[in-house]
């Protein structure tokens, strides 16, 4: 899925309810799945992880949404790749690569993305770089992170053109998306690939409910199903780097606005 052709012939697809294979299981192919099932197609999704979604949410977040699928209909095959001669119509959401052909040959510095500081700045002098091609410096996070996702990309760039413009100002968002995937409404924020310990607000499995994501104790990601004030709250959090104890984000009672006082 790059162009609005490929949209609109999968959209032919669906209305045709033609059996439809999906070739990985993030937040496209998620998301294809439910598309597809809702309009009555026939889906199977092949994902090389346990479970949907495991790099971003964990795996168990992404059991949960696993079991959701499967409940819908979906033959989902975890761990499992598709045969080369696998049959017509298919999606692949496998991740897309970053378009980096003009900054190599600009003599920029590229690694995984072009490579940018938090105010935009390449490598080389008075040339910028924003959006999903870009790899850029988290002040707020302490580490280069690439974000595929629009709306990152464009407050990115926003904030990129005001340094441009003189008025120099680190970009420090936490990056904050979300998918629709039939009742459900996955939200997420912050770059939780290396947390290492994780608190659940609400019943897990009963939504609304939300999972925190911790690395030595402080919030760096926050993912809620059907419980978006939860992550739009924890997002104010994590960019104004406050402190919440582990009992306030396990508890519901608890206004995350109150740690910003």
């Amino acid at each position: 899925l790059r162009e609005l052709p490929d949209a609109e012939h999968l959209r032919t697809i669906l209305e045709r309810r033609e059996p439809l294979r999906v070739v990985g299981a993030g937040f496209i192919g998620c998301e294809v799945a439910a598309a597809a099932r809702g309009r009555g197609c026939d889906v199977t999704v092949f994902e090389a992880l346990a479970q949907p979604m495991q790099r971003v949410l964990g795996a168990e977040l992404g059991g949960y949404l696993a079991a959701v699928h499967r409940g819908h209909g979906v033959d989902l095959r975890l761990g499992e790749a598709p045969s080369p001669d696998l049959e017509r119509p298919v999606v692949v959401g496998v991740g897309s690569a970053p378009r980096t052909e003009l900054a190599v040959a600009a003599g920029i510095e590229v690694d995984e993305g072009i490579l940018v500081d938090e105010l935009g700045r390449t490598s080389v002098a008075d040339v910028y770089a924003a959006g999903d091609a870009t790899r850029f410096w988290s002040p707020l996070f302490e580490e280069r992170i690439r974000v595929e996702h629009f709306q990152t990309a464009q407050r990115q760039g926003f904030a990129v053109g005001r340094v441009m413009a003189g008025m120099a100002a680190a970009f420090a968002e936490a990056p904050w998306f979300w998918s629709e995937q039939y009742d459900l409404n996955v939200q997420y924020a912050g770059t939780g690939l290396a947390w290492d310990e994780t608190v659940t607000r609400g019943t897990f499995g009963k939504p609304p409910f939300s999972v925190f994501y911790l690395r030595r104790g402080s919030m760096i990601a926050v993912a809620g199903i059907n419980d978006h004030h939860t992550v739009a709250r924890a997002r104010r959090v994590m960019e104004a780097r406050a402190a919440v104890s582990r009992d306030h984000l396990a508890d519901p009672a608890f206004d995350l606005r109150r740690a910003l006082r």
